[in-house]
């Protein structure tokens, strides 16, 4: 191996000081990211409290630009996030099962909710 194939393959990570690691583009989000999405989850899941929306679970992640809130259907949701569009389907016997996305523009969360549907016969 010579000088200059030497410089093109970074360092592992173990081997670098934790001031270069940290120093490092792409290292992991901070706390203050961590925490502003947690907050943006906090004040979304209120909101839909107040509109009478149960909430059945949520997560979110650092690498992902918007958290997800998993709530009850209701038909309450159209009318406060607006377009809504559908993720996917699934059909079982004469039931459809419909998995549905709107966006809380407010605090740039995506709520998602699951309708099951009646099929004609």
């Amino acid at each position: 191996m010579n000088a200059q194939t030497a410089r093109r393959i970074p360092p592992h990570p173990r081997s670098l000081s934790r001031r270069e690691r940290e120093e490092r583009p792409g290292k992991p989000a901070n706390q203050a990211s961590i925490t502003d999405l947690l907050n943006r989850i906090e004040k979304s899941i209120h909101a839909l409290q107040r509109h009478q929306i149960d909430v059945f679970s949520f997560c979110g992640s650092t690498l992902q630009k918007k958290p997800l809130v998993v709530v009850a259907p209701h038909p309450r949701l159209y009318s406060l996030f607006g377009p809504a569009a559908r993720k996917s389907y699934a059909q079982s016997g004469a039931l459809r099962h419909e998995v549905w996305e709107a966006i809380d523009t407010n605090n740039q969360v995506i709520i998602q909710w699951k309708e099951i549907v009646r099929c004609a016969v």
